[in-house]
């Protein structure tokens, strides 16, 4: 019997009813108190006998009484647990056939609702809500229970979600609520986890009118009552889901796998969500003809097939003048009237105060500057920017434009006392100002917005006509992205944060009218009759458009972005027919390369945003084109323009295109062609099936993919495809990620770093993805953990569907060969693998003079199948990869270092292949081999630095185990160099902190956290200096030796101390603070900390962060997936750059608590790797 305790009492006695509330929340409080500290606590309830003899009888009278599953028994009903079960159920409790027990259970769930407030801070997990009362009585009778004897579960159980709802039960389970109604006595047993030592084993009687709560995610239980009679209600109080649960609750999913982020969005029908990193559009603003000063306006414009065409108004200039009658079209006179343009207050009012701009520079400002100005801040406002934010950010500009027609030269001034009197007016007898230029010059209108508001990134203005903004978009994404999966690297500047794309257009003059109509490019009508019989021409617009760009692979911004920027293109006509025909081979090519980019189908794109210009030529040869790129498909392409709606905005039009686009895949519709009569019977449309909308068509998706295509007069073509969830509508998916839509749930194993079903815990293969409509298959041992892979589980099962191995798939490799190629032959020699049955092969490996080696494997000696773990420096445990030929650098490494093998030690590894889930493991096999007896390979060693142009230069064996090499200091008497082993930059050896000089600096390597580290030379110039490279044992000594200075030696050091980590911290006030090794544990390494008394109202706690770098560089960071992290919440980082600088998160009621951190490197569940815990040696305290 357990040691005695305070019993708690629930109701008191002789007490009102606003008495009993507050008596109710004080019995919460003293219940958490105590199951906090102990892990249960038991109720005495005073029951009114008339209640409990009532729901004795209900209790009987129960029909629905079964029993689990077998392997389900002592989940309910504990270790060796018998009886049956009844659901109560919401139709019972509501009726009066059942009005005890359901007093009973009410009771039990008050108790819950009070305790849930408390539950977080006093018991560390949130409340979800409790499961229906379990009604718990022993068999009447042999024949009840052997009609009622527990089956075991079935592969059709699974199907039904059995297992599903099962894990779901065991997994969130806090709290077990048992109230023991009638019995003639016995016991119950407590049995804490074999992980809770802090636990221990109880034996409590059980007692009718006793309320028993524990712990039953810490404690499992053997009830064992007396009594035939005996009855128990029982409920569970459920926390509020999984670890994956919990992460997209915080933003953050973990995996890139897009059929998993699309189904958590409600995306069913329609093309995933794209994962990694891409260029998201955060924000874009339209302002075009027709009033729509906005993304809404221009929005309302495209759906209800309206235009913004106007005759031109007098206050641009008179028609009368330069323009011809209607019908007739003479020299030096424009025969279109009519043109998409915006009002006069619109291009004309402007608030130069806010802008800093001066009164007499402002009336030098094109409307076109102004317009940049206002509505390219309008954009960075709705990316979430204000000015202040703004100032010294790194973003870029770009900007098409074609240029200003707006006419300055009213603005000059005739001379009083001209300089010569008796010669024409514009030598030397008029005055300009020296703002005229920067008015209205193009090269100062991106410029002049980074100016104002002080961007630090480029700024560009593109002119290459009417495909000019749409070619500003594809230089952004160029500077800015990373290139992957066959991708073409970026050529421009990768410095910059985002991008701000712009496109302007304004017509302010005549003469660029009268220019277009002599070789009759206008339309007469002053439309765009775009797809059109009628098409002749096109008009002319104003227009602005802008989208800022973000470059990210972060889930929240997946969640916020307006679109995700697939790919983008530009190529050129070459030679086509003449210099401003199109080239319908040229666009095609333009194309097929954004689509290759943004690695879609042709098939996959829904909606096609056309230059449509709506001339005799163009139309047909765009058509043409697109039907060249976009064939075969099943579906039909909607074809649009925006041209028909606001006409040509030339330098803009790109950019109007782009966010018509977006604005399409955002609703899953597609927008009319306006001015669309009759289909121009030149359009090569027969047999193709696209569909040239005169109304909105709903593509019927939840996420579509979209291309705007957009070709300068000068041939340069430009390209962009979009993918979007559509955001509203009877289509819409959700802004938010829920879990439950998804089919499948993966996350990352914390040991194997592969995917795992978040449920089960069974790796992800890709013929595990294509299960649908997938149920939980799995249950494994009591207490067992889902959250590592099936792969490195240790335990039993007590069901499992049979694996993939159990299957016996077909292993591929019979008629081919594996070898090993690694270090030790420094990658140049492919070893073949001994077979030892079916697809097992093993192979020797001895390590060399740095005690570690690296390797990879691969099929009939071809790179291009190579097989090899998901990160660098993995071990056996990592999930494997391949046969392809996406490897990556990655590889084994087995490092003697840490096992305390010393060099020539013989290791063999033994692989077992599998189509889908391989392993891979090593042992050594035999003492060290002499270096005599094995067959020797030369490694080479190599200096690299300032003085080699960032080539190796080798240096000379002197004998094993050194090599000598030198340099000459150049003209300012200093050098930078490290050495690097075989020419690999996974083998580098360098110091400790870059720029080392003094000796005291260790020497570390060779290893892969090298970059950016060099070891700095002074002397006098042109000085000779020699290095020498010792390796012994994986013992490093380095010695630069100089005639004048003499020598200077560096040295490694061993073991587990190769490295020296650093908690970077806030109580230490972001100064790194060293932390200590650990003599009684290897690999283990410990700082200690002190709670300041920094106060967070947001928690509600004093809170101190930290995370761990490695030498006391910021680019080799130990980290959490997530920021604000709790002890063993998510997987650890690095060594890698922590650019979102997420921390472990310190809380802690009290001031002056202490803690101590560890980074434990022998762990192999990485989420243990770093962690922190409250230290209460008094002894250490006090000292």
């Amino acid at each position: 019997m357990g040691p005695s305790k305070q019993m708690l009492e629930w109701p008191p006695e002789d007490q009102d009813e606003t008495d009993r509330i507050q008596l109710l929340g004080q019995l919460a409080f003293d219940l958490t108190d105590a199951i906090g500290r102990d892990g249960w606590c038991c109720i005495h309830m005073n029951d009114d006998a008339l209640v409990r003899d009532a729901a004795i009888s209900e209790a009987r009278a129960l029909s629905n009484f079964a029993s689990p599953r077998a392997e389900l028994m002592s989940d309910y009903f504990g270790e060796d647990g018998t009886g049956k079960m009844a659901t109560f159920q919401d139709s019972a409790r509501n009726s009066d056939a059942a009005w005890a027990l359901s007093e009973l259970d009410a009771e039990l769930t008050a108790l819950c609702k009070v305790l849930a407030p408390l539950s977080t801070q006093a018991l560390g997990f949130t409340c979800a809500g409790r499961r229906k009362g379990m009604v718990w009585m022993p068999f009447a009778d042999s024949e009840e229970s052997s009609r009622l004897r527990p089956q075991p579960l079935t592969e059709e159980d699974a199907d039904a979600g059995v297992l599903d709802n099962h894990l779901q039960f065991i997994q969130r389970r806090r709290l077990c609520f048992m109230r023991w109604i009638a019995n003639d006595g016995g016991v119950l047993e407590l049995l804490p986890r074999p992980d809770q030592s802090a636990y221990k084993a109880m034996t409590l009687p059980i007692v009718q009118n006793r309320l028993l709560v524990f712990r039953s995610d810490l404690f499992s239980f053997s009830y064992k009552p007396i009594g035939k009679d005996s009855v128990a209600l029982m409920t569970w109080i459920l926390d509020t889901g999984s670890q994956a649960e919990r992460q997209t609750a915080k933003g953050f999913f973990g995996v890139d796998d897009a059929l998993q982020h699309s189904e958590a969005l409600g995306i069913f029908v329609g093309p995933p969500m794209p994962t990694g990193y891409r260029m998201h559009i955060m924000a874009m603003h339209a302002h075009v003809p027709g009033g729509a000063q906005d993304l809404d306006g221009f929005e309302c414009m495209l759906t209800s097939g309206v235009d913004g065409f106007i005759h031109i108004p007098a206050t641009r200039f008179d028609t009368e003048i330069y323009c011809c009658p209607e019908g007739e079209k003479l020299p030096g006179q424009s025969y279109v009237r009519h043109a998409a343009m915006m009002s006069d207050q619109e291009i004309t009012c402007f608030d130069n105060n806010f802008f800093g701009i001066r009164e007499d520079e402002v009336k030098m400002m094109a409307p076109n500057q102004r317009l940049i100005l206002e509505d390219g801040y309008a954009c960075l406002r709705k990316a979430g920017f204000d000015r202040k934010s703004l100032v010294g950010r790194s973003t870029a500009a770009f900007l098409g434009d074609t240029g200003c027609d707006w006419d300055p030269f009213w603005q000059i001034k005739v001379l009083e006392n001209p300089l010569n009197p008796g010669r024409p007016v514009p030598w030397g007898n008029c005055e300009g100002n020296h703002l005229t230029y920067g008015g209205v010059s193009k090269a100062v209108s991106a410029g002049r917005l980074s100016h104002i508001f002080g961007l630090r990134g480029g700024s560009t203005n593109i002119d290459t006509a009417c495909s000019a903004s749409l070619v500003g978009v594809s230089t952004a994404v160029q500077a800015m992205r990373r290139a992957g999966g066959g991708q073409v690297k970026a050529v421009a500047d990768k410095h910059n944060l985002d991008a701000l794309c712009m496109g302007i257009n304004m017509l302010t003059s005549p003469y660029a009218f009268i220019g277009l109509c002599g070789p009759s490019m206008l339309a007469a009508k002053g439309r765009c009759f775009t797809f059109d019989v009628s098409a002749e021409g096109y008009a002319r617009g104003d227009g602005f458009g802008a989208v800022y760009i973000k470059p990210s692979d972060n889930d929240e911004d997946y969640l916020k972005q307006l679109c995700c920027l697939m790919g983008a293109y530009v190529n050129q006509d070459g030679r086509s027919a003449t210099l401003t025909a199109p080239n319908g081979m040229a666009q095609q090519a333009c194309i097929r390369e954004s689509m290759r980019e943004a690695m879609v189908a042709a098939s996959q794109i829904t909606i096609a945003e056309c230059h449509g210009t709506g001339t005799a030529l163009g139309d047909p040869i765009e058509v043409g084109a697109l039907r060249g790129v976009m064939e075969p498909r099943d579906t039909p392409l909607l074809t649009t323009s925006a041209k028909s709606n606001i006409g040509h905005t030339e330098a803009c039009a790109g950019m109007i295109g782009l966010i018509k686009c977006v604005s399409m895949v955002s609703r899953s519709t597609a927008d009319p062609n306006c001015h669309l009569n009759s289909l121009n019977p030149h359009l090569d449309v027969e047999g193709f099936p696209s569909v040239f909308e005169t109304e909105s068509v709903e593509t019927r998706l939840n996420s579509n993919y979209a291309g705007v295509s957009s070709f300068g007069f000068s041939g340069t073509n430009a390209r962009a495809d979009v993918w979007s969830q559509c955001k509203s509508g009877p289509r819409k998916a959700s802004s938010q990620l829920d879990i439950s839509k998804a089919d499948q749930v993966h996350m990352r194993c914390p040991v194997t770093l592969g995917l795992i079903e978040a449920r089960t815990g069974e790796p992800v293969t890709e013929s595990f993805k294509k299960r649908r409509g997938y149920k939980a298959d799995v249950l494994r041992d009591e207490w067992a953990p889902y959250d590592i892979s099936s792969q490195v589980y240790t335990g039993g099962f007590r069901f499992r569907r049979a694996t993939l191995q159990e299957e016996g798939l077909d292993l591929d490799l019979e008629s081919s060969e594996l070898y090993i190629v690694g270090s030790w032959s420094g990658w140049t020699k492919m070893e073949r693998m001994e077979r030892k049955g079916s697809g097992r092969f093993v192979a020797p490996v001895i390590l060399g003079e740095a005690r570690y080696e690296m390797f990879r494997l691969c099929i009939d000696m071809d790179r291009s199948m190579e097989i090899y773990p998901i990160i660098k420096d993995a071990s056996s445990k990592i999930w494997i990869e391949g046969p392809d030929a996406k490897s990556g650098g990655r590889y084994w490494l087995i490092d003697g270092r840490e096992q305390e093998m010393p060099s020539g030690t013989l290791c063999e590894v033994d692989f077992q292949w599998h189509p889908e889930i391989k392993s891979i493991s090593w042992k050594q096999v035999g003492a060290a081999i002499d270096d005599s007896l094995a067959e020797p390979f030369l490694h080479s060693y190599s200096l690299i630095g300032s003085f080699t142009s960032g080539q190796f230069q080798e240096m000379q064996s002197v004998h094993s185990g050194m090599w000598e090499g030198g340099f000459r200091l150049g003209v300012s008497g200093e050098e930078d160099f490290q050495i690097a082993r075989d020419g690999d930059s996974n083998q580098m050896i360098y110091p400790a902190k870059n720029g080392a000089c003094r000796t005291t600096v260790p020497v570390r390597g060779p290893d892969s956290l090298g970059h950016g580290k060099f070891w700095r030379i002074h002397g006098m110039p042109n000085e000779d200096m020699k290095v020498i490279l010792e390796v012994v044992e994986g013992h490093v000594k380095m010695t630069v030796a100089s005639e004048i200075r003499g020598d200077k030696t560096w040295e490694s050091e061993d073991s587990w101390s190769r490295h020296s980590y650093f908690a970077y911290a806030s109580w230490s006030g972001w100064v790194p603070v060293q932390m200590v090794a650990d003599p009684s544990e290897p690999g283990v390494f410990r700082a200690y900390g002190r709670m300041r008394g920094t106060f967070s109202p947001q928690y509600n706690a004093f809170v101190e962060q930290f995370y761990v770098i490695i030498d006391e560089d910021f680019n080799q960071s130990l980290y959490p997936e997530l920021g604000n992290a709790q002890p063993f919440e998510f997987i650890v980082e690095g060594p890698g750059s922590n650019r979102s600088a997420a921390c472990w998160l310190i809380r802690s009621s009290k001031p002056d608590s202490r803690f101590e951190v560890v980074v434990d490197l022998t762990a192999d569940d990485r989420r243990r790797r770093v962690f922190w815990t409250w230290f209460e040696d008094a002894r250490f305290l006090e000292s």
